[in-house]
């Protein structure tokens, strides 16, 4: 039987004792302008470059060989192998992935190097295997690469996320003076500068100060959802 004096009690109400609670605004990179995206996606097309895909991801490289070989010599079809043997999320599509972005195809290589070989291929290659992040896969090439069309919100985002993660210097400069902006409205009216700007607000729970991240204090690391703040005030003992 473990009992806890009433002294301890105290002495761990009171180092939770100075809570509280905040809101945050985050500028990121959904606000770069998209005439922006735009014009830089136009003058770097490379990573933007879309190609139409089949894939079949399996556990091994000889798994992914054997399969390529079967579907080779004729005796199974992508489709076939792709329903019965893929172990990704597109194995109920018969491995049809649709339009993939070369950034994005990057992103899914262990080697990134292999997008390239992939979007040289031609149409109807199959190509691999090639090792990901879920096991080994191949790919059929089912279109050229095209011009991602940047009419599609999900296209244009990909080339903000793209100017955040490649170009930090292009896309801080803009969040830098965009957060200035927002910073000096919130001033007068914090709820219009989150409308004026579209930008999120995030809602912390009370916390207390807990700069030795002890288990015993409601620090801001367990209350902030988007751990954004916490960052921040895990980063600056100021």
């Amino acid at each position: 039987d473990v009992r806890t004096s009433d002294a301890e009690n105290e002495f761990v109400a009171a180092l939770n004792a100075n809570a509280r609670a905040f809101q945050y605004i985050t500028v990121g990179a959904e606000t770069y302008p998209d005439t922006d995206a735009w014009t830089y996606a136009e003058e770097n097309p490379a990573p933007f470059q879309t190609m139409d895909l089949s894939s079949i991801t399996v556990a091994t490289s000889d798994e992914a060989s054997s399969i390529l070989s079967s579907i080779q010599s004729g005796e199974t079809t992508f489709e076939s192998a792709a329903a019965e043997k893929s172990t990704d999320s597109y194995s109920d599509a018969e491995g049809a992935m649709g339009a993939v972005m070369y950034t994005d195809l990057e992103g899914q290589l262990a080697d990134s190097t292999n997008a390239a070989t992939i979007f040289s291929a031609s149409v109807g290659d199959i190509v691999g295997p090639f090792q990901t992040y879920t096991g080994y896969a191949l790919y059929r090439i089912n279109s050229e690469s095209m011009a991602a069309d940047l009419e599609e919100a999900e296209n244009l985002n990909a080339v903000k996320e793209y100017i955040a993660s490649n170009d930090p210097e292009t896309m801080d400069a803009y969040l830098k003076a965009k957060a200035d902006e927002v910073y000096a409205l919130a001033q007068g009216s914090w709820d219009d500068a989150a409308a004026v700007y579209g930008v999120t607000v995030t809602d912390v729970g009370a916390a207390a100060p807990n700069p030795a991240s002890s288990s015993m204090i409601n620090g801001i690391a367990l209350t902030d959802p988007d751990y954004r703040l916490a960052n921040a005030v895990m980063g600056n003992e100021a």
